[in-house]
């Protein structure tokens, strides 16, 4: 992320979680026009409210999402919070204990059923297994 774009003007590098660079790469595949202009991204906002009968689009709420589920996956609060941008104590208190790892590991894995055939499976249980193995738990 380039300074002049972040809240506090400060360059950071983000390493998006593979979910992510597969909606990406679904997304350049057909055809959307990215990063969306801030035209596109108010329409699309309010096309996604009306879908679900929403009054108002909360503020942040797909940053304030992946944060939490993203903190609970990885459960490493410095690595996060740099992502982020915020502090340690930030991330915390706004995002600490509001998703369980279960559903975390649930929610990184939303993807086209089409993407998800062509992928390998690999096991929630393998997985915590090899989280564990590099420290990650």
């Amino acid at each position: 992320m380039e300074a002049q774009t972040s809240k506090i003007r400060q360059r950071r590098i983000v390493t998006p979680l593979p979910a992510a660079v597969t909606w990406l790469k679904i997304a350049k595949e057909s055809g959307s026009a990215l990063p969306l202009t801030h035209q596109s991204r108010r329409r699309t906002i309010r096309r996604l409210r009306d879908a679900l009968g929403w009054k108002a689009w909360p503020k942040d709420v797909t940053r304030h999402t992946a944060a939490s589920y993203w903190l609970a996956k990885d459960g490493n609060p410095l690595a996060v919070a740099e992502q982020l941008g915020h502090s340690v104590a930030q991330l915390k208190s706004h995002y600490k204990a509001l998703v369980t790892r279960e559903d975390a590991e649930r929610f990184w894995r939303l993807i086209p059923a089409a993407v998800r055939r062509q992928q390998p499976q690999v096991s929630v249980r393998a997985s915590r297994k090899s989280d564990h193995k590099a420290g990650n738990v």
